[in-house]
């Protein structure tokens, strides 16, 4: 297995005072095929300390392998309660004639970060 020795990206998705999610990407060293590995992170301030709360992981491979994240919906709450943020991740794959895109959306629950499905 091989380890990205660098972060290609990391962008602030989400922020207010007490609390951020923030998505960082990178690309580790692959022979067959360009990877993309992204993180979502949920981090809460907490006397004065950033303190990371929870993590989810995605990939995409492919030619046009890519991971985004925006903010699908403003969140006027952080740590301290008010309305979640619901941000949409997006994973680009495949290549040469086969490529297609991911998404689902995502909000925070006590300090969780939870995927949004369709009721």
């Amino acid at each position: 297995m091989r380890i990205a020795d660098s972060v290609n990206s990391c962008e602030m998705v989400w922020s207010v005072e007490d609390a951020a999610l923030v998505l960082l990407t990178a690309r580790p060293p692959t022979e067959a095929t360009p990877s993309e590995i992204g993180l979502l992170i949920y981090v809460e301030r907490i006397e004065a300390k950033w303190r990371i709360k929870d993590v989810l992981r995605f990939s995409a491979t492919g030619k046009y392998a890519l991971i985004k994240a925006e903010e699908s919906a403003h969140g006027r709450g952080g740590a301290s309660g008010g309305s979640p943020p619901i941000v949409t991740v997006k994973e680009f794959q495949g290549g040469r004639g086969y490529s297609y895109d991911l998404s689902a959306s995502y909000t925070v629950k006590a300090q969780k970060i939870v995927r949004l499905d369709l009721e």
